[in-house]
């Protein structure tokens, strides 16, 4: 098994175990975004996609992974430690990449609804 084996065999772990599966939802952690056939072919060993050393810097930076943890073979896969408010955006950030259209507008209207509260009570106080 060579290292784009093991990294493939890494990657789709990781998005099986922090995104659902759900392989559009990792791409859109990218910054930019990735497209999603980006990942399918990263994960696919018969897309000719090459999974070299940069595509898995980035994906391991796109996933909050410490750097080089795609290329150990059965990696634990760790996800960075973070400063607690970082915690905070970022699973904001990775969980509404999972929701739908309808969804993210039920997201979008709730929180204009906490901005206004948020506005009444400062005038009050």
């Amino acid at each position: 098994m060579d290292v784009s084996d093991v990294r493939r065999e890494n990657l789709a772990a990781l998005i099986e175990r922090e995104f659902s599966g759900n392989r559009s939802a990792f791409a859109r952690c990218y910054d930019p975004p990735a497209r999603p056939s980006y990942i399918i072919d990263l994960l696919n060993p018969q897309s000719g996609k090459a999974f070299g050393e940069k595509a898995a810097r980035k994906a391991e930076k796109a996933a909050g992974l410490q750097e080089g943890q795609l290329d150990i073979p059965n990696s634990p896969l760790r996800l960075v430690a973070r400063r607690p408010e970082q915690g905070v955006d970022d699973e904001l950030r990775v969980g509404i990449n999972t929701l739908d259209k309808e969804e993210k507008r039920e997201l979008l209207d709730a929180l204009r609804k906490i901005q206004a509260n948020r506005g009444r009570r400062r005038k009050a106080g």
